[in-house]
């Protein structure tokens, strides 16, 4: 974090650059949205974690999720996609690998590692395709990956990120509703599309890298 700060250091807006000016409410709603099949779907099949704690929620649902958003989505993918100019998958599979690789500590045995980085691969893809449709908007990646810890630490699911079947086809459905009302978040709020529209484009100085349009032509192919 403390590099990444020294790294923005004489640009402007450095919180603008990464995302974090954008608003919020906006984005809580929508993970609050996407993540109730988790929410509903593990209330009714799992008990509470008698063993969870503050600290436990702490770290894992705010610390973990905002430190990895800033650093992965926020500022890898964001600085090779925006001001690289990179196509959007390169772009995105480097912070995405790099992103699996931090979890390989939670695998005991090959399957299970080769498990976790599909998941932790194909959920970072996820995350930076929904930084790039929300107009950079790092709250909303943010607030997906912290409330599906939430959930997943709240009723206690697994010690890793892998999960069994019913936990990753709540997960699956939570990244379809995902999908669908990041692609039509402009039809369900549109004020979201007049009042966050240059966001992205913001930060990006004229003459800047070309990839500081891409989220247009993205959006256009993926709606």
């Amino acid at each position: 974090m403390l590099g990444i700060a020294v790294a923005q250091r004489g640009r402007p807006r450095p919180l603008r650059e990464m995302g974090l000016g954008a608003p919020v409410g906006r984005a809580l709603a929508f993970a609050l949205l996407a993540t109730l099949p988790m929410s509903l779907g593990f209330a009714l099949v799992s008990r509470l974690n008698p063993q969870l704690t503050l600290g436990t929620i702490v770290v894992s649902t705010i610390i973990a999720p905002f430190a990895e958003e800033v650093l992965f989505r926020g500022y890898i993918f964001r600085q090779l996609y925006r001001r690289a100019g990179w196509p959007f998958w390169p772009a995105v599979l480097v912070p995405s690998a790099l992103f699996a690789l931090l979890h390989v500590y939670q695998a005991t045995t090959a399957l299970e590692l080769l498990g976790i980085l599909a998941v932790t691969g194909v959920g970072s893809i996820l995350l930076c395709w929904v930084f790039a449709r929300w107009q950079d908007n790092l709250w909303a990646p943010f607030s997906i990956h912290a409330l599906m810890n939430f959930w997943w630490e709240l009723f206690a699911i697994d010690d890793t990120a892998l999960g069994g079947w019913y936990a990753n086809g709540a997960r699956l459905a939570t990244i379809a509703i995902g999908v669908l009302l990041t692609v039509f978040k402009d039809r369900v709020w549109p004020r979201l599309a007049r009042e966050d529209a240059n966001v992205a484009f913001a930060a990006t100085p004229p003459g800047g890298a070309p990839g500081a349009l891409a989220t247009a032509s993205l959006a256009g192919r993926a709606a």
